[in-house]
Formats: C-alpha cells, sequence, structure tokens
C-alpha cells in the first residue's frame, strides 16, 4: 500500500531539474502545514491530504513499527497538527521521509492497543 501511494506521488510531484527530495519532510511540511490555514492548498498540498486519508484508513493494517490506529473520529486537521508539531520540533529530521515521520508521530499520538 505504501508503495503505491509513493509511486502516485512520484508521478504527480515528478517534473525536471527538480533538485528538492520528493519524499523528504523538508518538502512536505511546509505544503502540510498550509493546509491549516484558511483558503489555502494547492494540489501538491491536498497530495498531503491524500496521505492522511490513506494513512488514517490503512495504518492499522500495517506491521511492527510501521502500523498506527487513528481513532475514527480523528480529523485531518488533528493529524495535520500531530504531524508537523512533530516535525517542528525535531528539524533535525526534516530530511527523513515524510510518510515515516508522519508514521512515528501518529505512533507517539495514537498507539495501537494490541
Amino acid at each position: 500500500m505504501r508503495l503505491i501511494l509513493w509511486i502516485g506521488l512520484a508521478l504527480l510531484l515528478s517534473s525536471p531539474g527538480h533538485a528538492e527530495d520528493p519524499n523528504s519532510a523538508t518538502f512536505w511540511q511546509p505544503k502540510c502545514k498550509s493546509l491549516l490555514l484558511p483558503k489555502s492548498g494547492d494540489v501538491v498540498s491536498g497530495a498531503c491530504m491524500g496521505m492522511m486519508l490513506v494513512l488514517k484508513s490503512t495504518g492499522h493494517l500495517l506491521h511492527g513499527e510501521a502500523r498506527v490506529c487513528v481513532p475514527r473520529d480523528t480529523t485531518i486537521e488533528q493529524m495535520l497538527r500531530v504531524i508537523t508539531n512533530f516535525i517542528d520540533a525535531q528539524p533535525e529530521l526534516a530530511h527523513l521521509p515524510f510518510v515515516d515521520l508522519s508514521i512515528y508521530a501518529m505512533r507517539a499520538a495514537w498507539p495501537c492497543k494490541s
């Protein structure tokens, strides 16, 4: 599932001369954070919302360290705040893949019971 997400995002974001790593939190953090502002967002920010929806609905299906159990009543805004606050608090990790950091942040906020 995660591979499918990455392939889709890579196709969406591929453009010649794009030097920034499109997998990194450095790339995604500002785009995802923009969704927390009124009347903001673009296609790439919308892709961030898509990632949140996928992680929320399939996170419990992941295995081991990647498994997350986001409660059904959790909003995308709440997820974005948890993730962006986690990355803001640890800027030295921003070069790591955004999805990985999102999983770490969500595991800290919503650990699975079993």
